[in-house]
């Protein structure tokens, strides 16, 4: 079968058996390997049509596994059920053919249904050109029921870990890995498809005869294909649908013909239903000559009966050359979308990936320049300490006061304006110590808010690194930047990612804990500012001096001004201690939060490195995928244009008869 059958990567549900029935799994080996005798041996002492179905469903999902090797190389042709009971291996068209074996020698009529699935290979809006899927339609009790033993039976796991991922695996704890991409089949048996409604099976399971659908409210190809359902992750649990009953008999009809009869019937409704689909047109003319061409007897001696036959074959045969050289075209254009949209998928997850990294990376450039701003910052603290130390000595060592002599001239304003002045330096200074006070505070104050900032930041890398790793998940299973679960967790990381990297930075475009550093700075210019006003304020008492003001009172006027200058930095020196600490902390919390961070961009790398890889499969998979099938329409071209020319010899050979 012409099948993509990725869509195992996914089991939609892992629901375990319910007692619906009985589930034979201990028949011997050698009575599995003739149909009749294994569905003797599966339903003999059942006593209803569902609880053979169940058993027959269930004995079959748990010892067929997938044939991946077939699956890798587009090797969907038919394979005789013995030789499937054989090797214990098949794809989809080979579980429905056993499926339909074993009931037809239980009684149970059951036909095949070919059709279109939605899968990890498919995107909202592709468009169905050939069928991919096979599953079947059983009639039990008067009513028509449809089951996917393939898809019941398990899953594909795309990828397998190495020695080496196993190793830091376990390092890691987790957090790294290392696979490759080689599938292997996974036994996961369910009865999510066992016996359901067209409602349920029509949101990935598109038949190409209408007919199977079951539904009374028929949906054309156009509308499956844009329908959203499956894309959106929706499951459709309303198992009751409304059937329409007039088909019972048609459908009956079609479950009995043989497989000739069917290739000719669905030809026309196939193409009809989907005008892309020419394939089954093609196998619909050609099996119509070759029936023509056994039926008649060409050893006939009415040449005139040769001759028409042999003109009607042609026709079949150029009608069918005709529609796989339609068939041909519509596979290259179906090419061309797929090619266009894995183009797209690796265009927009490029574009954003790029966005995450550099965001990230200029995060990572902040919070390495950590340690530079914590040595800066208690560089400046001790500078503040050395600097107050040498300013409190100057104005203690100062003897200029001491020293200084009264002078013969002076007005009696100048000593005036000293008291002004004196009294103005005050009010400066007071307003230089509110400056100082006021700074601590800031610096608090920020100190706690960035902190708050880091910390939420933090949360938020980690936040973010756990999206990433879901996303990645996903993609390792096949899914692309145009399905809807990769979509939203990366929508959802966007919007927050850039928001989150912000935190880092202040209203300046500036690294926060880098700002706070700069506040440090012109701390250290205001504790100069404040040493000034009290030289000021000492060299206005020694002026005073000079004016011949009383010394009994400018001498403790002048020792209060030094010991006011110490008691206020005396004050301030419990606040430089915190902030030392608060610039240990920023280092502490630049080197930790950088871990994070790294290990977020590691999220996004190996992203990136699981896209690259999957890009290259995806486009593997588009050209092989069109090569099997262009190659099957070309071969049978070549197989019926052989036919064509041997017909027509015969023609000619009795046209001259005629003659």
């Amino acid at each position: 079968m012409k099948g993509i059958l990725f869509t195992l990567l996914i089991v939609i549900s892992i629901s375990t058996y319910a007692q619906k029935g009985v589930c034979n799994n201990h028949i011997p080996y050698f009575k599995t390997l003739n149909v009749k005798t294994l569905s003797r041996s599966l339903t003999q002492k059942l006593g209803n049509d569902s609880a053979k179905v169940y058993a027959i469903h269930c004995w079959i999902t748990h010892h067929i596994k997938y044939d991946v090797k077939k699956m890798n190389t587009f090797n969907y042709k038919k394979v005789r059920v013995k030789r499937i009971l054989w090797r214990r291996k098949a794809v989809c068209t080979g579980y429905s053919d056993l499926l339909n074996e074993l009931c037809k020698q239980a009684g149970i009529v059951s036909t095949e249904v070919v059709g279109y699935s939605k899968n990890m290979h498919t995107d909202l809006n592709d468009k169905f050109y050939f069928d991919d899927h096979s599953w079947n339609a059983v009639y039990i009790n008067g009513e028509w029921k449809l089951i996917d033993a393939c898809w019941d039976a398990g899953y594909i796991n795309p990828y397998r870990r190495t020695a080496y991922g196993y190793v830091i695996y376990f390092i890691s704890k987790g957090k790294r890995d290392n696979v490759k991409f080689k599938s292997k089949f996974i036994f996961r048996p369910t009865t999510y498809y066992y016996c359901k409604s067209g409602e349920k099976f029509i949101i990935n399971h598109i038949p190409s005869n209408p007919i199977w659908q079951l539904n009374e409210d028929e949906k054309s190809v156009s509308t499956v294909e844009k329908d959203s359902a499956f894309f959106l992750g929706k499951k459709n649990e309303n198992d009751v649908s409304s059937i329409f009953v007039e088909y019972n008999y048609e459908r009956l009809r079609v479950a009995k013909m043989t497989q000739v009869e069917k290739d000719i019937y669905t030809g026309p409704i196939v193409n009809k239903y989907n005008i892309k689909n020419h394939y089954p047109l093609a196998i619909r003319f050609a099996t119509q000559a070759n029936e023509l061409y056994n039926d008649f007897d060409f050893t006939t001696k009415d040449s005139i009966a040769v001759v028409k036959v042999c003109d009607s074959i042609a026709g079949k045969l150029s009608n069918s050359l005709l529609n796989f050289d339609s068939a041909i075209v519509y596979l290259n254009q179906q090419k061309a979308e797929l090619k266009i949209n894995n183009l797209k998928k690796n265009t927009i997850f490029r574009s954003q990936n790029k966005r995450l990294m550099v965001s990230t990376n200029n995060s990572l450039n902040h919070l390495a320049t950590g340690n530079k701003i914590a040595k800066r910052g208690k560089k400046n603290c001790i500078k503040i300490v050395k600097l107050n130390t040498k300013n409190t000595r100057n104005l203690q060592r100062n003897t200029s006061f001491e020293k200084a002599q009264l002078l013969k001239k002076y007005r009696s304003i100048d000593s005036a304006q000293a008291v002004l002045r004196i009294a103005i330096l005050k009010d400066s200074l007071l307003s230089a110590n509110t400056a100082i006070a006021l700074q601590y505070n800031i610096l608090n104050k920020l100190y706690e808010v960035y902190h708050k900032k880091r910390v939420k930041y933090s949360y938020g890398t980690i936040a973010n690194e756990k999206i990433t790793n879901n996303v990645t998940n996903y993609r390792m299973n096949y899914s692309d930047d145009l399905d809807y679960k990769v979509r939203e967790l990366k929508d959802t990381l966007l919007s927050f990612k850039f928001k989150n990297d912000s935190l880092l930075i202040d209203t300046n475009g500036m690294f926060i804990y880098k700002s706070f550093l700069n506040l440090t700075k012109s701390l250290k210019k205001k504790y100069n500012t404040l040493y000034r006003y009290h030289k000021s304020i000492s060299s206005e008492y020694t002026k005073l001096k000079k004016f011949k003001t009383n010394i009994e009172v400018l001498k403790p006027l002048y020792d209060l001004n030094i010991k006011a200058f110490n008691n206020t930095l005396n004050n301030y020196k419990n606040n430089l201690t915190p902030l030392r600490k608060q610039f240990t902390e920023i280092k502490r919390d630049c080197k930790k939060q950088k871990k994070l961070t790294v290990t977020e961009l590691f999220g996004y790398l190996n992203e990136s490195r699981i896209e690259s890889i999957l890009f290259k499969k995806r486009t593997l998979y588009i050209t092989r995928y069109h090569k099997s099938l262009v190659n099957l329409c070309k071969t049978n071209n070549k197989i019926y244009k052989k036919q064509k020319r041997q017909i027509l010899k015969v023609q000619k050979k009795f046209t001259r008869k005629v003659k």
